[in-house]
């Protein structure tokens, strides 16, 4: 396996980025018209995963969200509001086509940033027998964990999420550049920002027999 390597920084953390601060008379869809938005989709630096805060209670309504991932596939899910509170999406988002309610929101709902997010699944070589090496270099303030997962990661339904762990090789909640080895076999890596602005490159590879 080449080494693989790429960078993330996650768009600001930011209340009413997707969606500002409105209400529906009945089950419709929200105006995409937050700060990333423009012609009724919200782009994002990097996949992340989304905030839906409201403030009353609108706990009856669940809201279907679509857009794309870093790979361009369509994704979709479902968000049931709460009681002034937020609430996160489980998938990570690069853009943002709709979001409809199934019932009227009542009081003011917002679509926000929260700098929270994974990267897109890195395969590893099943083949190859001494498992997989990881370094992440961070610039700026930014707290992140590696993952790791042995769920399948071509699987054609990207609104499915897989299963992931900790990589054993690595802390979680890291602050600082870091580097680990695990021989444990597992299928696929990946990089979870938990919070900040900075930006984190990781490398992933993979070396020895072919078994």
């Amino acid at each position: 396996m080449r080494p693989v390597t790429f960078s993330r920084a996650l768009a600001a953390a930011a209340v009413g980025a997707i969606a500002a601060a409105q209400t529906t008379a009945g089950a419709a869809n929200l105006l995409i018209n937050g700060t990333l938005a423009s012609g009724g989709v919200a782009t994002l630096a990097a996949q992340q995963q989304l905030g839906f805060t409201s403030a009353g209670n609108i706990a009856a309504v669940v809201f279907t969200i679509t857009g794309t991932d870093d790979a361009n596939r369509i994704i979709s899910e479902t968000v049931t509001g709460v009681n002034a509170n937020t609430v996160n999406t489980v998938l990570n988002y690069r853009t943002v086509t709709s979001i409809a309610a199934s019932a009227a929101v009542g009081t003011n709902v917002t679509v926000d940033t929260l700098q929270l997010g994974s990267s897109l699944p890195i395969p590893l070589d099943l083949y190859l027998q001494n498992g997989h090496g990881v370094s992440v270099k961070a610039t700026g303030t930014i707290n992140y964990t590696v993952q790791v997962t042995n769920d399948d990661p071509f699987s054609t339904n990207p609104s499915t999420p897989l299963i992931w762990i900790t990589d054993p090789s690595f802390a979680a909640n890291q602050v600082a550049s870091a580097s680990g080895a695990t021989a444990l076999p597992f299928r696929a890596v990946r990089l979870l920002t938990n919070s900040g602005g900075g930006s984190a490159q990781i490398t992933v590879s993979q070396q020895g027999l072919i078994v």
